[in-house]
């Protein structure tokens, strides 16, 4: 009869364990929504230089997926080879001056990211945002193909 017990036992915790996991969410498999590019990208202290290149990167491919209404998933995966960027841009219609005014918005965005987060000083980061807004679009996805061409 013991035996009986420890089956009962066994199929209660059984099912108190799937009950929790379900109560919890667990019984949808959707994968969870990433969050918006166009929301300021929350910098980490900054310990390193890779650290900083890590979050002007993050907030830099925030900033353009933000301009281009896309994902920065989306267009990270884009920036994979000269070919899927090219398929990215062919399926949303993006010319190559669009394309550089992303790249230009991506980088004056994450100067400011820097800025808000206290991580880069302020005088700073008007001098390089001034700099990255004198910068020609073309200018810009030029070197991003030529990146991308050396990367393969």
């Amino acid at each position: 009869m013991r035996s009986w017990h420890v089956l009962v036992a066994a199929i209660a915790v059984s099912l108190v364990l799937v009950g929790g996991y379900r109560a919890a969410g667990g019984g949808s498999y959707a994968p969870k929504r990433p969050a918006s590019p166009c929301l300021p990208h929350h910098w980490s202290s900054v310990s390193s230089l890779d650290a900083a290149e890590n979050d002007l990167a993050l907030s830099t491919l925030d900033g353009a997926a933000c301009h281009l209404h896309t994902s920065a998933a989306d267009l990270a995966l884009a920036l994979a080879s000269t070919h899927t960027l090219e398929q990215f841009q062919h399926a949303r219609g993006i010319s190559d001056v669009e394309l550089g005014a992303a790249a230009k918005a991506g980088i004056v965005r994450a100067f400011a990211d820097g800025e808000r987060a206290g991580e880069i000083d302020s005088t700073l980061a008007g001098i390089l945002q001034a700099g990255a807004q004198a910068v020609p679009e073309k200018w810009l996805a030029d070197q991003a193909r030529q990146l991308l061409g050396a990367v393969r």
